[in-house]
Protein backbone atom coordinates (compact mmCIF):
# COMPACT_ATOMS: atom_id res chain seq x y z
CA UNK A 1 0.00 0.00 0.00
CA UNK A 2 1.52 3.16 -1.12
CA UNK A 3 2.77 6.27 0.98
CA UNK A 4 2.63 4.33 4.46
CA UNK A 5 -0.72 3.95 4.36
CA UNK A 6 -0.54 0.13 5.47
CA UNK A 7 1.15 0.77 8.35
CA UNK A 8 -1.03 3.42 9.57
CA UNK A 9 -3.93 0.87 8.68
CA UNK A 10 -2.54 -1.47 10.96
CA UNK A 11 -1.87 0.82 13.92
CA UNK A 12 -5.19 2.14 14.05
CA UNK A 13 -6.68 -1.25 13.60
CA UNK A 14 -4.17 -2.37 16.82
CA UNK A 15 -5.45 0.23 18.66
CA UNK A 16 -8.80 -0.97 18.51
CA UNK A 17 -7.70 -4.25 19.63
CA UNK A 18 -5.78 -3.40 22.45
CA UNK A 19 -8.52 -0.99 23.57
CA UNK A 20 -10.83 -3.95 23.60
CA UNK A 21 -8.49 -6.46 25.92
CA UNK A 22 -10.78 -5.49 29.04
CA UNK A 23 -13.87 -6.72 27.24
CA UNK A 24 -15.44 -9.84 27.99
CA UNK A 25 -17.37 -12.18 26.58
CA UNK A 26 -21.05 -12.23 27.72
CA UNK A 27 -21.76 -15.30 29.99
CA UNK A 28 -25.24 -14.87 29.83
CA UNK A 29 -25.00 -15.87 26.25
CA UNK A 30 -24.05 -19.83 27.29
CA UNK A 31 -27.25 -21.87 25.71
CA UNK A 32 -28.19 -19.85 23.37
CA UNK A 33 -28.88 -21.93 19.76
CA UNK A 34 -28.57 -21.30 16.18
CA UNK A 35 -30.77 -24.02 14.12
CA UNK A 36 -30.88 -24.27 10.50
CA UNK A 37 -32.90 -26.86 9.19
CA UNK A 38 -34.05 -29.25 6.26
CA UNK A 39 -30.45 -28.48 4.52
CA UNK A 40 -29.04 -29.86 1.47
CA UNK A 41 -25.46 -30.42 0.21
CA UNK A 42 -25.50 -29.46 -2.98
CA UNK A 43 -22.47 -31.20 -5.54
CA UNK A 44 -20.52 -28.20 -6.34
CA UNK A 45 -20.30 -27.19 -2.34
CA UNK A 46 -19.26 -30.26 -1.47
CA UNK A 47 -16.74 -31.71 -4.06
CA UNK A 48 -15.36 -28.27 -4.40
CA UNK A 49 -14.74 -27.99 -0.66
CA UNK A 50 -13.19 -31.58 -1.00
CA UNK A 51 -10.87 -30.61 -3.60
CA UNK A 52 -9.47 -27.85 -1.32
CA UNK A 53 -8.84 -30.13 1.43
CA UNK A 54 -7.45 -32.90 -0.83
CA UNK A 55 -10.20 -35.22 -0.36
CA UNK A 56 -10.59 -37.21 -3.26
CA UNK A 57 -13.98 -38.54 -2.40
CA UNK A 58 -15.18 -38.62 -6.10
CA UNK A 59 -12.45 -41.29 -7.27
CA UNK A 60 -13.21 -43.75 -4.63
CA UNK A 61 -16.94 -45.48 -5.48
CA UNK A 62 -18.70 -43.60 -8.18
CA UNK A 63 -21.64 -45.75 -8.06
CA UNK A 64 -22.23 -45.44 -4.53
CA UNK A 65 -20.99 -41.74 -3.60
CA UNK A 66 -21.02 -40.47 -0.12
CA UNK A 67 -20.36 -36.76 1.32
CA UNK A 68 -17.29 -36.04 2.77
CA UNK A 69 -17.26 -36.78 6.19
CA UNK A 70 -15.09 -33.63 7.06
CA UNK A 71 -17.97 -31.33 4.99
CA UNK A 72 -19.37 -31.08 8.39
CA UNK A 73 -16.94 -27.90 8.93
CA UNK A 74 -18.58 -25.80 5.96
CA UNK A 75 -22.41 -27.53 6.76
CA UNK A 76 -22.29 -26.44 10.66
CA UNK A 77 -20.12 -23.18 9.83
CA UNK A 78 -23.04 -20.91 9.32
CA UNK A 79 -24.56 -21.77 12.59
CA UNK A 80 -21.41 -21.43 14.45
CA UNK A 81 -20.84 -17.91 12.28
CA UNK A 82 -24.47 -16.83 13.32
CA UNK A 83 -23.48 -17.32 17.03
CA UNK A 84 -20.04 -16.14 16.92
CA UNK A 85 -21.17 -12.90 15.68
CA UNK A 86 -24.57 -12.52 17.80
CA UNK A 87 -24.27 -9.54 20.17
CA UNK A 88 -25.29 -11.46 23.07
CA UNK A 89 -21.93 -13.07 23.12
CA UNK A 90 -19.86 -10.29 22.54
CA UNK A 91 -16.77 -11.95 21.38
CA UNK A 92 -14.24 -9.66 19.46
CA UNK A 93 -13.37 -11.60 16.10
CA UNK A 94 -10.40 -9.83 15.48
CA UNK A 95 -8.31 -11.37 18.26
CA UNK A 96 -10.27 -15.25 18.16
CA UNK A 97 -8.20 -18.60 17.31
CA UNK A 98 -9.17 -22.06 16.78
CA UNK A 99 -8.24 -23.72 19.69
CA UNK A 100 -9.74 -26.58 19.99
CA UNK A 101 -11.60 -29.00 17.62
CA UNK A 102 -13.36 -32.67 18.20
CA UNK A 103 -15.79 -34.34 15.49
CA UNK A 104 -17.81 -37.28 15.45
CA UNK A 105 -19.29 -39.07 12.36
CA UNK A 106 -21.92 -41.80 13.49
CA UNK A 107 -23.10 -42.37 10.04
CA UNK A 108 -22.48 -41.27 6.15
CA UNK A 109 -24.47 -38.87 4.83
CA UNK A 110 -25.96 -39.37 0.72
CA UNK A 111 -25.75 -36.71 -1.54
CA UNK A 112 -29.13 -36.83 -1.91
CA UNK A 113 -29.76 -36.57 1.96
CA UNK A 114 -31.37 -33.43 3.70
CA UNK A 115 -30.26 -32.96 7.45
CA UNK A 116 -30.48 -30.61 10.19
CA UNK A 117 -28.57 -28.34 11.93
CA UNK A 118 -28.28 -27.17 15.54
CA UNK A 119 -24.99 -25.55 17.33
CA UNK A 120 -25.43 -24.33 21.17
CA UNK A 121 -22.86 -22.33 23.24
CA UNK A 122 -21.81 -24.81 25.77
CA UNK A 123 -19.78 -22.47 27.82
CA UNK A 124 -17.25 -19.90 28.02
CA UNK A 125 -13.93 -20.47 30.44
CA UNK A 126 -11.74 -17.86 31.58
CA UNK A 127 -8.09 -19.34 30.53
CA UNK A 128 -4.66 -17.49 31.24
CA UNK A 129 -4.55 -16.55 27.88
CA UNK A 130 -7.84 -15.14 27.16
CA UNK A 131 -11.32 -16.57 27.14
CA UNK A 132 -12.20 -20.01 25.74
CA UNK A 133 -15.83 -20.40 24.10
CA UNK A 134 -17.20 -24.07 23.27
CA UNK A 135 -19.67 -24.26 20.85
CA UNK A 136 -21.41 -28.02 20.01
CA UNK A 137 -23.00 -28.46 16.78
CA UNK A 138 -25.34 -31.47 15.95
CA UNK A 139 -26.04 -32.77 12.30
CA UNK A 140 -29.09 -34.75 12.39
CA UNK A 141 -31.28 -36.37 9.25
CA UNK A 142 -34.17 -34.61 8.39
CA UNK A 143 -37.74 -35.85 9.77
CA UNK A 144 -35.64 -39.01 11.38
CA UNK A 145 -34.01 -37.40 13.14
CA UNK A 146 -31.34 -39.47 13.48
CA UNK A 147 -27.67 -38.22 14.88
CA UNK A 148 -25.55 -37.93 11.55
CA UNK A 149 -22.47 -35.98 13.21
CA UNK A 150 -21.30 -33.63 15.60
CA UNK A 151 -18.57 -31.25 16.06
CA UNK A 152 -17.24 -29.58 19.32
CA UNK A 153 -15.21 -26.54 18.39
CA UNK A 154 -13.30 -24.34 20.95
CA UNK A 155 -11.98 -20.55 19.98
CA UNK A 156 -10.25 -18.65 22.26
CA UNK A 157 -10.57 -14.98 22.58
CA UNK A 158 -7.30 -13.85 23.44
CA UNK A 159 -6.26 -11.73 26.01
CA UNK A 160 -3.00 -9.11 26.15
CA UNK A 161 -1.08 -11.94 28.35
CA UNK A 162 0.74 -14.67 25.61
CA UNK A 163 -0.41 -18.04 25.46
CA UNK A 164 2.31 -20.20 28.02
CA UNK A 165 5.13 -21.68 25.19
CA UNK A 166 4.92 -25.05 27.45
CA UNK A 167 3.28 -28.61 26.68
CA UNK A 168 0.16 -29.02 28.78
CA UNK A 169 -1.35 -32.29 29.41
CA UNK A 170 -0.47 -33.68 25.65
CA UNK A 171 -0.27 -37.64 25.22
CA UNK A 172 2.91 -38.49 24.07
CA UNK A 173 3.41 -41.64 21.73
CA UNK A 174 5.69 -43.56 19.67
CA UNK A 175 5.67 -42.03 15.80
CA UNK A 176 5.96 -44.77 13.28
CA UNK A 177 4.45 -43.40 10.34
CA UNK A 178 5.13 -39.45 8.77
CA UNK A 179 3.17 -38.10 6.01
CA UNK A 180 3.84 -34.67 3.96
CA UNK A 181 1.68 -32.37 2.95
CA UNK A 182 2.47 -28.81 1.49
CA UNK A 183 0.43 -25.76 2.10
CA UNK A 184 -0.41 -23.71 -1.49
CA UNK A 185 0.74 -19.93 -0.89
CA UNK A 186 -2.82 -19.24 -2.00
CA UNK A 187 -4.93 -22.13 0.71
CA UNK A 188 -5.90 -19.63 3.17
CA UNK A 189 -8.14 -17.59 0.01
CA UNK A 190 -9.30 -20.71 -1.69
CA UNK A 191 -10.66 -21.78 1.84
CA UNK A 192 -12.52 -18.87 2.35
CA UNK A 193 -14.32 -18.92 -0.50
CA UNK A 194 -15.56 -22.90 -0.12
CA UNK A 195 -15.79 -22.70 3.99
CA UNK A 196 -17.67 -19.33 3.90
CA UNK A 197 -15.30 -18.21 6.77
CA UNK A 198 -13.72 -14.97 6.08
CA UNK A 199 -12.48 -14.15 8.84
CA UNK A 200 -10.07 -10.92 8.15
CA UNK A 201 -6.52 -12.65 9.88
CA UNK A 202 -7.18 -15.20 6.94
CA UNK A 203 -7.70 -13.03 3.73
CA UNK A 204 -6.26 -9.98 4.58
CA UNK A 205 -2.45 -9.57 5.63
CA UNK A 206 -3.09 -5.69 7.07
CA UNK A 207 -6.02 -7.22 9.30
CA UNK A 208 -3.93 -10.23 10.38
CA UNK A 209 -0.80 -7.92 11.60
CA UNK A 210 -2.62 -5.83 13.15
CA UNK A 211 -4.05 -8.65 15.21
CA UNK A 212 -0.83 -9.22 15.99
CA UNK A 213 0.07 -12.05 13.84
CA UNK A 214 3.29 -12.18 11.04
CA UNK A 215 0.49 -12.27 8.29
CA UNK A 216 -2.37 -14.22 6.86
CA UNK A 217 -2.68 -17.72 8.94
CA UNK A 218 -4.27 -20.64 7.44
CA UNK A 219 -7.62 -21.39 9.13
CA UNK A 220 -7.48 -24.24 11.89
CA UNK A 221 -10.49 -26.11 10.50
CA UNK A 222 -8.55 -25.74 6.58
CA UNK A 223 -5.04 -27.46 8.52
CA UNK A 224 -7.05 -30.24 10.21
CA UNK A 225 -8.92 -31.02 7.07
CA UNK A 226 -5.89 -31.02 4.59
CA UNK A 227 -4.46 -33.72 7.88
CA UNK A 228 -7.71 -35.23 7.84
CA UNK A 229 -7.63 -36.37 4.25
CA UNK A 230 -4.03 -37.76 4.55
CA UNK A 231 -5.17 -40.00 7.37
CA UNK A 232 -8.19 -41.12 5.29
CA UNK A 233 -6.42 -42.38 2.66
CA UNK A 234 -3.45 -43.65 4.79
CA UNK A 235 -4.63 -45.37 7.89
CA UNK A 236 -8.38 -46.31 5.91
CA UNK A 237 -7.27 -46.53 2.91
CA UNK A 238 -9.97 -44.46 1.28
CA UNK A 239 -12.71 -46.43 2.84
CA UNK A 240 -14.98 -43.67 4.64
CA UNK A 241 -16.93 -46.71 6.52
CA UNK A 242 -13.96 -47.01 8.78
CA UNK A 243 -13.65 -43.42 9.13
CA UNK A 244 -15.11 -42.36 12.89
CA UNK A 245 -13.58 -38.90 13.57
CA UNK A 246 -11.06 -36.77 14.05
CA UNK A 247 -9.99 -34.39 17.43
CA UNK A 248 -6.66 -32.03 18.29
CA UNK A 249 -5.34 -28.84 20.01
CA UNK A 250 -4.23 -26.28 17.48
CA UNK A 251 -0.79 -25.47 19.50
CA UNK A 252 0.13 -22.98 16.63
CA UNK A 253 -0.55 -21.20 13.89
CA UNK A 254 0.05 -22.16 10.34
CA UNK A 255 1.86 -20.20 7.39
CA UNK A 256 0.68 -20.36 3.58
CA UNK A 257 3.54 -22.00 2.06
CA UNK A 258 4.36 -24.04 4.71
CA UNK A 259 4.81 -27.94 4.52
CA UNK A 260 3.70 -29.89 7.33
CA UNK A 261 4.83 -33.01 8.70
CA UNK A 262 2.19 -35.54 10.13
CA UNK A 263 3.54 -38.27 12.53
CA UNK A 264 0.98 -40.92 13.60
CA UNK A 265 1.55 -44.13 16.41
CA UNK A 266 0.56 -47.03 16.22
CA UNK A 267 -3.52 -47.67 16.38
CA UNK A 268 -4.86 -47.81 19.97
CA UNK A 269 -8.17 -49.34 20.51
CA UNK A 270 -10.34 -47.53 17.97
CA UNK A 271 -7.84 -44.26 17.11
CA UNK A 272 -4.44 -43.59 16.13
CA UNK A 273 -2.59 -40.70 17.84
CA UNK A 274 -1.01 -38.02 15.65
CA UNK A 275 0.93 -34.86 15.72
CA UNK A 276 1.32 -31.96 13.08
CA UNK A 277 4.63 -30.07 12.69
CA UNK A 278 6.02 -27.33 10.52
CA UNK A 279 8.71 -27.19 8.71
CA UNK A 280 10.53 -25.67 11.25
CA UNK A 281 9.63 -28.68 13.61
CA UNK A 282 7.31 -26.93 15.43
CA UNK A 283 3.66 -28.79 16.66
CA UNK A 284 1.08 -26.61 15.22
CA UNK A 285 -1.65 -29.72 15.72
CA UNK A 286 -1.10 -31.27 19.09
CA UNK A 287 -2.74 -34.34 20.82
CA UNK A 288 -4.68 -35.26 17.56
CA UNK A 289 -6.48 -38.61 17.33
CA UNK A 290 -8.09 -40.12 14.19
CA UNK A 291 -10.67 -42.31 15.01
CA UNK A 292 -11.43 -45.29 13.08
CA UNK A 293 -14.04 -48.47 13.30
Amino acid sequence: MPGGLGDKMISDISKIILSSFSKKMNPGSVGTESVINDVSAEYAKFSGFAEIIGDNFYDIDRDNPVIPPFFIAAVAYPAIKELMFSKILKANLLRLVHAEQDISVFRNINPDERFNIKAVIDSINTVSAGEIVNIISNVTSSGKNEPLMQSRTSFLIRGQKKPSSGKKNEDSFESVSEFKVAVPFDQAKKYAEVSGDKNPIHVNRFAAKAAGLPGTILHGMCTLGMVNSVLVRELCRSDYNRYAGISGRFSKYVLPGDVLSIETGRRVKDFYMFEVKNVSGKPVISNGKFFVR
